[in-house]
């Protein structure tokens, strides 16, 4: 009998054992939603930070990014959901403080300059989970359905 069969049918049955795991963190729980402005319109492009207020082995903040239409879904490091429990939100959107013009940007690579490019944060309270004054609690089963309602 070859050596080389059993050696290989190990390796194929690592390999289908650690394969067949499970990934992510166990306890992530589906959350998505949408953003609103206090007129009840999408907010658009806004990056979504969930800070845990409380602190324990599941206490891991969560993110997501709004899409055209204010639709966001929750993501960690180690895939799509969010632990359930309390969270302080924060938004933020950042935009140029200044568009250059073609005209502008043709001269400066013309004379091989840089030109300097500052941003400036959009979501006025909403930046900060401190002071945004949003706060979700996420079910045990999670929310397909949560909605960020903005007051200003």
């Amino acid at each position: 009998m070859n050596k080389t069969y059993p050696i290989l049918s190990l390796f194929a049955f690592i390999l289908c054992v650690v394969g067949c795991q499970p990934s992510g963190i166990k306890g992530l729980v589906p959350c998505s939603g949408t953003v609103l402005d206090k007129s009840g319109q999408p907010v658009a492009e806004v990056t979504i930070t969930f800070v845990p207020q409380s602190l324990g082995e599941s206490s891991r903040g969560a993110g997501a990014k709004t899409d055209a239409n204010g639709a966001f879904t929750t993501t960690t490091e180690s895939g799509n959901g969010i632990f359930p429990g309390d969270y302080k939100v924060k938004l933020s959107k950042r935009a140029p403080d200044k568009v250059y013009t073609d005209e502008e940007i043709a001269n400066a690579r013309e004379s091989g300059q840089d030109l300097p490019v500052t941003y400036k944060e959009q979501m006025g309270k909403y930046a900060s989970p401190d002071t945004s004054g949003l706060v979700v609690t996420i079910p045990p089963k999670g929310n397909k359905n949560l909605e960020i309602k903005l007051e200003e």
